[in-house]
Parts: C-alpha cells; structure tokens; sequence
C-alpha cells in the first residue's frame, strides 16, 4: 500500500464520518443523507440506469436523488432512493462498491448500514436496514456481483 492509498483512505474515512456527524447532529428536514463518494458520476449514473432497467430501483426513483446518495452531488430535489429488490441485494452491491475501505477500515460495515437507513426505502416506503449476509445466490445476487465487477474493470474502483 502506498502513501497516495494511506491518504485517499484517510479523506474518505474523513469524509463518511463528517456525514455521519452531520446528519446524526443536525436531523432537520432539510437534511440530504449521502454515501462517502467513490464512484465517479459517469459510473454512478451507468449503474443507475442498468439497476433500473433490471427492476432494483422504483419507477419514481430519480437520477439526481440517486447521485445524491453515491455522494456525487447535492440534490436541489432529494428523496430515498427506493430499492425494489431485496435487503441482500443491496448489501450485496453497497459492500462491492466500498469493498477496499472495509477492508483497510476506513469505515465499519455498521457505519454504511446507519449511512444507508437513510437513504434507500423499501416498496412500502419504509426506510432499509442491510440485510445480513447470505449464502444462497439467486439471479438478483449474480447480476449484482456482474455489475461489481465492471465497476471494478471502470475507472475509479480497484481491489
């Protein structure tokens, strides 16, 4: 590891941490939770395409609501990303795209599930805890793991 990954991983940490403090410090209605920023907003906005296209995002689920939870920017308009598909699922895709910071701990798993119960709601509007994970695999968990590893392939996110 080099002393450019020490850094980029410090700023990050930085960065998901001062989010955390924000929104737990100051929950006002005005509020726009977001995920630290690790994908660029090109990966960003393919991903959302191929997510809804497959059925993983609602039909009223917005680009700009859904750059603003991959931390790409800030929404002027901001509601929760809804997520169609299950729990696991979206563990599977959050824990692939922030794989290198658990790793090196730059954050914790319990630090994106309290980051992410804010920012995706399931098809009754509840707001979603990360599922456990799981063992099985189903055809949802395949294609999840198919677009990890193109992101991976992009520019921006490396092993």
């Amino acid at each position: 590891m080099n002393v450019q990954n020490l850094y980029n991983y410090g700023n990050l940490f930085e960065a998901g941490a001062t989010q955390i403090n924000n929104y737990y410090g100051s929950q006002s209605s005005t509020d726009h939770p977001q995920l630290p920023a690790k994908l660029s907003r090109g990966q960003a906005e393919t991903l959302f395409v191929s997510l809804k296209q497959k059925g993983f995002l609602g039909a009223d689920a917005t680009l700009d609501s859904w750059l603003q939870v991959m931390g790409c920017q800030m929404a002027q308009k901001w509601s929760p990303v809804n997520w169609i598909k299950t729990k696991e699922t979206l563990r599977l895709l959050l824990t692939g795209i922030y794989a290198e910071e658990l790793e090196h701990k730059a954050f914790k798993l319990k630090d994106l599930a309290e980051m992410t119960a804010h920012c995706f709601i399931d098809g009754k509007g509840n707001f979603m805890q990360l599922a456990k994970p799981k063992t099985e695999n189903s055809i949802d968990t395949d294609y999840i793991e198919q677009l990890i590893s193109d992101l991976k392939k992009s520019e921006g996110i490396t092993d």
